[in-house]
C-alpha cells in the first residue's frame, strides 16, 4: 500500500499543517515501538539571497519553477510543489512536498517523501540553481537548539551530530582531500563539465546515536 506524503488538494496552508501534524503524531508512536511505520515528516532550511547583499530577490516560485517542478500558491507565502515521481503509471507529476517563505532570504521545504529521496531531490535543487544553497547557521546557535530542543526529547530517539569544515584556503598541491560522502554523491548527479573543482581542504565527521549518547559524548 502507498503512504500518503501530501494531503488530496489542500485549501490552505493550516489543511497542509494538519496532514503533517497527523502524521507526525503516528510517527513519534512508532519511533516509541523502535519501528517506523510511516514516513516521517522532514524540513529543509534553504537559503536565497537578501536585497541587503545587493542582489534582487527571486521568489521561490520563479526559482522552483526554473527547476522543473510545478507550483500550486496555497498563500502569498507557501507553496505546493509537484515534481515528477514514480506511479502505478510511470512518472507523473505529483505534490512532493511545500515551501514555507519566512523571508525574502530564508525558505523551508516540508516533506513526508522517504529520506533518500527527499534529501536527492534538495541537493539536485542546490546543484542545478544559483540562487539556492543550504541554510547556514552559527555554532552559538546550534548549541541553543542542542540545549533548549534535541537534548530534551528523550535519550532513546536517534539524533545525527554532522561536524563539516572546509577551509577558505586553497590547498596545497600534495595535500591529500578528504572528499565527504555528499559530494561524491553529487559529483555522480552531476555533469563533469560542471562538477565544481575541489580545491579545498575539506572534512566531514557524523555521528548518528541515540540521543542519551550523544550528548555524553
Amino acid at each position: 500500500m502507498t503512504q500518503l506524503i501530501a494531503p488530496h488538494a489542500p485549501k490552505d496552508r493550516f489543511e497542509v499543517y494538519r496532514f503533517f501534524n497527523g502524521i507526525s503524531a503516528e510517527g513519534r508512536e512508532g519511533l516509541q515501538e523502535g519501528r517506523t511505520r510511516i514516513p516521517l515528516v522532514k524540513t529543509f532550511l534553504l537559503e536565497h539571497v537578501s536585497s541587503r547583499s545587493g542582489r534582487n530577490p527571486k521568489a521561490p516560485a520563479t526559482i522552483l519553477k526554473a527547476l522543473g517542478t510545478e507550483i500550486r500558491p496555497l498563500d502569498d507565502s507557501f507553496l505546493e510543489v509537484c515534481a515528477e515521481i514514480e506511479g502505478e503509471k510511470g512518472l507523473q507529476m505529483a505534490p512532493v512536498g511545500y515551501v514555507e517563505q519566512y523571508d525574502e532570504r530564508f525558505f523551508a521545504f516540508y516533506t513526508a517523501e522517504h529520506a533518500d529521496e527527499a534529501k536527492k531531490r534538495v541537493r539536485r535543487w542546490i546543484v542545478q540553481s544559483p540562487e539556492l544553497d543550504r541554510a547556514w547557521f552559527s555554532s552559538q546557535l546550534l548549541q541553543s537548539l542542542w540545549d533548549q530542543d534535541v537534548s530534551k526529547r528523550g535519550d532513546d530517539r536517534f539524533g545525527k551530530l554532522v561536524f563539516r569544515h572546509e577551509s577558505i584556503f586553497d590547498m596545497p598541491n600534495d595535500a591529500t582531500q578528504a572528499l565527504e560522502e555528499e559530494d561524491e554523491e553529487t559529483a555522480r548527479e552531476t555533469p563533469e563539465e560542471d562538477a565544481p573543482e575541489r580545491d579545498r581542504r575539506k572534512a566531514r565527521f557524523e555521528m548518528g546515536d541515540r540521543i542519551g549518547p550523544i550528548g555524553r559524548r
